[in-house]
């Protein structure tokens, strides 16, 4: 038993200072704490029973137009298709690798996994679930190095922690097959967690740039615009793809006054343009999303027809309309930790 939760029967929960917090925190989940915090204040407890979110699927839809012409959301361009591993006999890419027998993971116990300190959790169970979790990753990287392409197969081992960062150092040069492989691994959140921040950021400055330089080719060839917003942005492509990706092009690619500019010639706010209010540090995080939460395709930011970062961008565009402007710099930050 966790030492908090034994002390749980012997504290007030009405007393609202640290040590009673302390203990709460710690012994009771995130839906029993909000009951305490209404308790505290007077107020009727929520509604603890199944929701049905298909209730709402109706009034979902609505918003979700609505949402998109108000942040005015423009059409990702595709990114081109870049087999990086080889077919199997039908022809088609294998998926994900299964979670094995060993490896099934309660989500209060991944959570906390994620929300420990140095990927460190308190709890020893948790350690040793952790193991097990990096051991299938690693066992899901073997085997997908045998299934890449040879121009994309990382050199070396990637046994030990230092190995593992190497290895995806040397991807975020190649990123449709660092992109493939988190989308192989069975628990690609672990892995993003087992990354130095710096080296996060870099793969997340990467894919904007790459979508920053997508998104100006897609209006230079887009013969439905004006004249003079497509001599602009050819221009500009040619001013940020000048150097290979340098430090220099992404400089160049990212400029806040040009995307203000072309946005003010489109009338609609581009896809590489960076909301007001959200950090550089939260751009780039919000562009690795969509490869390192195994769940994405099945959330309504993955979902979103209209944008390849879906409702988190569009979430951010609209917390740059609130007085503090930070709501998606905590949502997307406190994802990765």
């Amino acid at each position: 038993m966790d030492y908090r939760s034994g002390r749980l029967g012997h504290i007030d929960l009405m007393l609202d200072d640290d040590a009673t917090n302390t203990v709460v925190i710690g012994a009771l989940e995130r839906r029993d704490r909000i009951d305490v915090v209404h308790d505290r204040l007077g107020l009727p407890r929520l509604d603890s029973a199944h929701y049905d979110i298909a209730i709402l699927e109706d009034g979902l839809s609505f918003e979700e137009t609505r949402l998109q012409r108000r942040a005015g959301a423009t059409q990702a361009p595709e990114r081109p298709p870049s087999p990086v591993r080889e077919l199997a006999s039908d022809g088609r890419v294998a998926g994900r690798t299964p979670i094995s027998s060993h490896g099934r993971v309660a989500f209060q116990t991944i959570r906390r996994i994620l929300d420990s300190i140095q990927m460190e959790p308190e709890l020893l169970a948790d350690r040793s679930k952790l193991r097990q979790l990096t051991k299938e990753n690693g066992t899901a990287i073997t085997a997908w190095k045998r299934k890449v392409l040879p121009e994309f197969r990382p050199p070396g081992s990637h046994s030990s922690a230092e190995e593992f960062v190497a290895t995806i150092q040397w991807l975020t040069r190649h990123r449709s097959a660092l992109q493939d492989l988190f989308t192989y691994l069975p628990y690609p959140e672990v892995a993003a967690k087992m990354l130095p921040q710096d080296l996060l950021m870099r793969w997340g400055e990467l894919e904007a740039y790459d979508v920053q330089v997508e998104t100006l080719r897609s209006y230079t060839a887009d013969e439905t615009l004006n004249i003079t917003a497509r001599e602009f942005c050819r221009a500009w492509l040619a001013a940020c793809t000048a150097d290979g990706g340098s430090h220099r092009d992404r400089v160049v690619a990212r400029d806040p006054q040009r995307w203000k500019r072309l946005d003010g010639m489109l009338g609609v706010t581009s896809e590489g343009t960076r909301p007001t209010g959200v950090s550089e540090q939260c751009w780039n995080i919000l562009h690795i999303l969509p490869y390192v939460v195994w769940t994405w395709t099945l959330t309504p930011w993955g979902r979103h027809p209209r944008s390849r970062l879906g409702f988190i961008l569009l979430f951010s565009r609209s917390a740059s309309m609130s007085p503090s402007g930070r709501n998606g710099e905590t949502l997307s930050v406190s994802l990765l930790g």
